[in-house]
């Protein structure tokens, strides 16, 4: 497992996209915004609280 650091890119959940603004003890922060599809999703929400164990690390 592969813990991300602030400003990589990260997917999770079937290939949803995140850019991590934060990293704490077993959670990361995630912005969804950087998804060219974001407002077509009609998300609730524009970030996302991830366990490091349910995303990977893109870029």
């Amino acid at each position: 497992m592969t813990v991300a650091k602030v400003g990589n890119i990260i997917s999770f959940r079937d290939g949803m996209r995140g850019k991590v603004v934060a990293v704490l003890q077993n959670t990361v922060v995630a912005d969804l915004t950087i998804m060219p599809e974001f407002e077509s999703l009609k998300l609730e929400k524009d970030r996302e609280v991830l366990r490091h164990e349910e995303y990977r690390v893109v870029e």
